[in-house]
Parts: structure tokens; sequence; C-alpha cells
């Protein structure tokens, strides 16, 4: 009797072990939960405020939320806001510019508080961040600080550049395969489709005063104008290899940069000027702010480059020699600076700011490869896009680095609006 009044207490303490090794852990509003809550959050800008939205899947008796906020960086979390159980989203309305804004959200029981969610974080800044995608067939619309892709539109052909008319909600883009498209962003894919074995689409600009676009054929260094999308002229360049146009910033002239030269064209196409580059001198880029026109061009023998800038208003031209094998080119919206590119050897470049006179006034370290930078004319913030490393960063205008990503597959272009 006594054996089994022995045997029945250890069976007991098998089952009762066995039963506590084996206690579900994984609802979140259990105390010793291994899990975290099922909480899907989202963060981004609206309007200068920060739009916070959530939702609960598989969850049942819990009686509200709590949302938490650090702000700089995540080591200062207080507790922001509490919210009862119907509500899935809250607006931000405190926040700064250029500041860095953490984000979590617990679940709450009766009496407990789960484990918080997945910390999400955004910076707001002015403007918003276009990116052209080439081999990802993609135009991709970031916030500022570029952890959140905003909007996603997917191509059909690879692009090899784009000229935005914001006004009508559309991006027209150049394409591998000879293709002109263009994008309608409000209906969220191609709508036009445009393609000639005589015409080879190298670079596009548009012309939001005529409403028409202009198509650079590098191979045949012919410039064909579209207008109801239709070819309606065509302009024979002076023979050369030309990459790319540029608008003068009131839409009179045309300008189309090639390795010797660089052609300006007046609105009905007929060749105004031509701006031979010095002897070893090779064209590497051209922009245009205000009333002026920036050509880029540089002697890699000899490490030096000149900065060529045309008046628009009175057709006087000066030249700026700098130092280094300089490439790309962004003036400043007043043009009291510069940010170039620098190539310092085989897969080896840096952003430079020049002043005016062509001074160095900072460079950043040095990177594997930049294929487009842009300025913000708002906080003079700068963006470099590195194709090869799929990689967009955002320099503050002192050249701290703000944020970067590497979400973006093939990164070509880049456009601050």
């Amino acid at each position: 009797m006594k054996r089994v009044l022995y045997n029945t207490i250890i069976l007991l303490a098998v089952i009762l072990l066995t039963g506590c090794a084996v206690r579900n852990r994984d609802n979140p509003l259990d105390p010793g939960a291994e899990s975290t809550p099922p909480l899907n959050i989202t963060i981004e800008p609206q309007n200068g405020n920060v739009q916070i939205s959530w939702n609960v899947n598989e969850l049942k008796d819990f009686t509200g939320f709590r949302l938490y906020r650090s702000v700089g960086d995540s080591s200062n979390f207080q507790l922001l806001m509490e919210f009862p159980a119907t509500i899935r989203q809250f607006t931000d309305r405190y926040v700064n510019f250029s500041k860095w804004y953490y984000y979590y959200l617990t679940v709450l029981g009766v009496n407990n508080e789960s484990k918080p969610s997945k910390i999400q974080k955004i910076m707001l800044g002015p403007g918003e961040t276009w990116i052209l995608s080439s081999y990802g067939y993609s135009v991709n619309q970031l916030t500022y600080d570029l952890t959140h892709v905003q909007q996603n539109y997917n191509l059909q052909f690879p692009p090899v550049s784009w000229a935005p008319d914001w006004t009508d909600g559309q991006i027209w883009l150049s394409t591998r395969y000879s293709y002109l498209t263009r994008l309608n962003l409000n209906e969220g894919a191609e709508d036009f489709f445009y393609q000639k074995d005589s015409v080879q689409p190298t670079d596009v600009q548009w012309d939001a005063t005529r409403l028409c676009l202009y198509i650079l054929d590098g191979s045949s260094a012919n410039i064909y104008t579209m207008k109801n999308n239709t070819l309606t002229d065509s302009t024979q360049l002076p023979s050369g290899n030309y990459f790319k146009m540029a608008l003068s910033p009131d839409n009179s002239k045309l300008w189309a940069i090639g390795t010797d030269k660089a052609v300006e064209l007046n609105i009905s196409g007929k060749s105004t000027r031509t701006l031979s580059f010095s002897e070893g001198y090779q064209g590497k880029d051209i922009s245009a702010v205000n009333q002026s026109v920036y050509a880029m061009t540089e002697a890699g023998n000899l490490d030096l480059s000149e900065i060529i800038i045309y008046n628009t208003e009175n057709g006087d031209s000066t030249s700026l020699q700098a130092t280094g094998r300089l490439e790309l080119i962004r003036p400043a919206p007043d043009g009291t600076y510069f940010w170039v590119s620098e190539k310092i050897a085989p897969n080896n470049y840096r952003a430079v700011k020049l002043s005016a006179s062509g001074q160095r006034l900072l460079q950043l370290s040095a990177m594997q490869s930049i294929d487009d930078l842009q300025i913000n004319p708002v906080d003079k913030s700068v963006l470099v896009v590195q194709r090869m490393q799929n990689k967009i960063s955002l320099f503050n205008s002192e050249g701290k680095l703000l944020s970067s990503t590497e979400n973006i597959y093939d990164p070509i272009r880049s456009v601050i609006k």
C-alpha cells in the first residue's frame, strides 16, 4: 500500500513539472512571454507631422495601447500617449525638422503591459526625394530621411534618364532598347510608349513653358521635339558625341553637352552659340541655375578641371580652374557655391563643395562611386547617389551624415521635390 501511494505521488510530481515546462508563453500579455506583441506599426510624414498607425492581429482581452517616443537617439523613451483599444492611429504634431524621432508601442492588459513593438524611426525635413532605378525598373518616392518608401512605380524597361513634369503628375523616361515612355503618377503606371528605329533616346528634358519634350539622340547628334505625343521637329547638332541636356532657367534656351563642346539652341531649335572646350579638356556634365549655365570639363592627364559659366542674360562666359578630376556639378540655387564629384582613383570618388570662385570649402570621405548629386534648396543638405553600392546618402550643409539607405537597387538619378 505504501509503495502504491509513493508511486502515485511521484507520478503526480512528474505531471506537474512537465506541465510547467511546456507552459505557453506566446501570449504577449503574459508577463513571462517570450514573443513580442502582434503589432504592425507604421510611421510616415504628413504635412510636417508624424502619422503613426498600427493594427493588431490574433489578440483578445486587451484594454488599450501605450505609445513611447525618444528624441535624438533611442536611449530615452518616454510615454507619449495612452489609447483605448479602439484607436489605431495618432498624429504627433510636436516634431521639428532634422531630428530623429523613435517610436514603439505596447499592448495593455487588465493589470499588465506587453513587451515593446519593433522600434521605428523618422526624421522630418523639407522636400521629398525621388530616385530613378535602372535595372530595378522603377521610380521611387522616399521620405526626406530616405528610410521610408512612400511610392514605388514599376517600369517596363530599364531607364537611363528622366524628365519630371510635376504640374501634370508625369515623368518622361528615356530607356534602354530605344524606348521613350511616360509614367503617369496618378494612375501609377506608364501610359505612353514610343519606339522608332531612327531615334535613340539618350536624355530628355521637359519644357513646362511650351509643354513639349526635348529628346537627345546622342548617336546621331540630333535633338527631337515631341508635342502632344508626336515628334514635331528635329535639329542636327554640330558633329560630336553628346550625352546630356540642360534647359536655361527661363526655358528660353536649350543646351546640349558633348565630349568637346557645349551647344546652345533657341526655342526654334536653331544653334545660336557653341562653347568649345580648352584643348585636352573633356565635357563631363552640365547644369542650369538662375540665369547661368554651368559646364564641367576635366583634363584627366593633368589632374585639372575647368568650369565654364555662361550668363544667359548678357551672353558673357567665364571660366574657373580647379584642381582634381571633377565630373558632376550641382550649383547652389543662389550660385554662391557648387557641389561636385571628384574622381580620386579608379572606383574612388568624393563629393566636394566649392566656392563660387572655385576654392574648396568642404569634402566628404571617399566613396566607391558617385553617380548623382542633388542640393536641397531649403536646408542646403546634399544627396549622394552611389549606383554600384545601391546606396543613397543624405548629408547636412556641413557634411555630417544624416541618413542613408541601401534599399533601392541600381539607383542612377535623383530629384528633390
